[in-house]
């Protein structure tokens, strides 16, 4: 590691030293909550860090500091002015999280940590590995205390660890909980709701003492006063989609069986099937999971895309479907403020995004009663019970054809996702950190 005269000269104060873990950056995890969560934080932490003189920031990952701080979205002109009060341990090119985590950690981490010797190491997920996994720590011959940001144990909970086959999901389970017992001998775990807490202490087995919940934040471009994008490109990001013109409901949230498409697809089909000239007539599908299409030119990406357009087929709703692909913040956020209602039947979340970007873009949001939603929506969006499809419904309509209630319930919902503030979280995180020392 070349170390410039600033950083070298840092060596020689005696100050409490932050290593946090960057790889989720590159892998698969980037694109997801996971890397949504540890961006915002990251960035933030930075400019705190780099201004505390008790501190220094080490930060371990793949390629160089200045790629990393790219993929933060720092500016070029702001990353020269952070890059020589930053130390940044690489371990080499990007790969994904897997099976191969252990041998790596012994290979990268061990010796890297070993080498510093942070006070602290933090992690925005477990699965890389921890210095407090049961056998990181015995082989390690300086061991930091340990922070871990512990999203959900929705894995546990479903044994669910793998989607191709029982085979790779139970040597998945296998490797997956062995590196879950970081979590629970961390000293600090941090995680994003109650209900995430409650069931860290009732699968995960960890000690509610150390979890600390912690809501994210949503970005401030999902309010609509804060939104200034032209009406021309508006316009044209609307007719990109095929979605100008069109009363429609928009969906976000993935297509895997916990995210309740099946009960949002039943939901959509018995609505479709009343022909009310009020409502919504389409659903908007957001995600990479589909190509860009609209009706029976859809065509899917990946298996989970195909399972489900095959149901989308049978149901005979395929022609009132809009698939987006792979999209950026931009281009969701006009079309999320163009529909008509935000649609989120999620059965087991720990956090969810969705439902407060739509609070905020104050479009009315119809969710599930389940996990996390009742918590952080509260009296902002109209829960429904999916396990009534027939008195979701109907809830549903008359909720929709109000309003004066839809009126309340929007600006309810954008009053609560105002508390929604990723500068609070990184806040809250902070005291924590200092409280390890």
């Amino acid at each position: 590691m070349n170390l410039t005269s600033v950083q070298s000269e840092s060596l020689l104060n005696n100050k409490n030293k932050l290593m946090v873990d960057t790889t989720f950056l590159f892998d698969q995890f980037s694109k997801r909550g996971i890397g949504r969560y540890g961006k915002e934080v990251l960035k933030r932490l930075i400019d705190i860090i780099i201004e505390d003189s008790k501190w220094e920031l080490h930060l371990l990952g793949f390629l160089n500091l200045n790629q990393n701080l790219i993929q933060l979205n720092i500016s070029q002109f702001r990353i020269e002015s952070i890059i020589s009060k930053v130390f940044f341990h690489s371990i080499g090119e990007p790969t994904l999280s897997g099976v191969m985590n252990i041998k790596r950690w012994y290979e990268s981490y061990k010796p890297i940590i070993e080498r510093v010797k942070p006070q602290i190491f933090y992690a925005i997920h477990f699965e890389r590995g921890l210095p407090s996994t049961n056998i990181f720590k015995n082989a390690l011959s300086f061991l930091p205390k340990t922070i871990v940001m512990a999203h959900d144990a929705i894995p546990i909970a479903t044994n669910s660890y793998s989607s191709k086959g029982p085979i790779a999901n139970f040597i998945r389970g296998v490797i997956y909980k062995y590196l879950f017992s970081g979590i629970r001998n961390a000293n600090l775990i941090l995680t994003n709701s109650i209900f995430s807490k409650n069931d860290l202490i009732k699968y995960g087995e960890i000690d509610g003492n150390k979890i600390h919940p912690i809501y994210l934040g949503v970005d401030k471009s999902f309010f609509r006063g804060e939104n200034n994008v032209a009406k021309d490109v508006i316009e044209k990001t609307l007719e990109i989609y095929n979605v100008k013109a069109k009363s429609y409901f928009f969906y976000d949230a993935g297509l895997e069986a916990n995210k309740g498409i099946m009960e949002l697809l039943s939901f959509f089909n018995k609505l479709i099937k009343i022909n009310d000239l009020e409502l919504p007539n389409y659903l908007v599908i957001a995600g990479g999971d589909f190509l860009k299409g609209e009706g029976k030119s859809i065509k899917y990406r990946n298996n989970k895309g195909k399972k489900i357009l095959n149901e989308i087929r049978k149901m005979g709703i395929i022609d009132n479907i809009i698939t987006t692909d792979k999209i950026s913040n931009e281009d969701l956020e006009i079309i999320l403020f163009n529909s008509k209602a935000y649609l989120n039947f999620s059965q087991y979340e720990g956090f969810s995004f969705g439902p407060i970007q739509a609070m905020a873009a104050e479009i009315p949001a119809l969710v599930s009663n389940s996990s996390c939603t009742p918590e952080i929506t509260k009296d902002g969006a109209l829960l429904l019970d999916l396990t009534d499809t027939d008195k979701a419904l109907n809830n549903a309509i008359v909720f929709l054809k109000d309003l004066p209630r839809l009126k309340e319930q929007v600006k309810k919902g954008v009053e609560i996702a105002k508390q929604y503030d990723w500068n609070k979280t990184v806040s809250e995180t902070w005291k924590l950190i200092n409280s390890l020392i």
